[in-house]
């Protein structure tokens, strides 16, 4: 029994301690992908004008995974309704 109390501490620790390093892990990867995802919309839509909120609403819904982002968002997110409007170009 004494050497129980004196083990199960250390495998308690050990337990915690590798379920801590999984979550983040786990959120390494999810943060590496939503970059990724946001990468390649930017590298699909290049110039075009609505690129920038694309690029912004890509990241937010790979960041919805994580912890203290609050709830999922759905596909269809309001950023994009809005529209980005190029500034004017001045001649040279």
């Amino acid at each position: 029994m004494v050497e129980m109390a004196m083990v199960l501490p250390l495998l308690v620790l050990l337990f915690v301690g590798v379920t801590e390093f999984g979550f983040a892990f786990k959120d390494k990867l999810l943060v590496s992908n939503a970059v990724q995802t946001a990468t390649r919309t930017g590298a699909s839509l290049g110039q075009n004008e609505t690129a920038d909120m694309a690029i912004l609403d890509s990241i937010q819904q790979g960041f919805s995974g994580l912890p203290g982002s609050g709830k999922p968002r759905s596909p269809r997110s309001p950023c994009t309704k809005r529209r980005l409007t190029a500034p004017p170009r001045h001649p040279a």
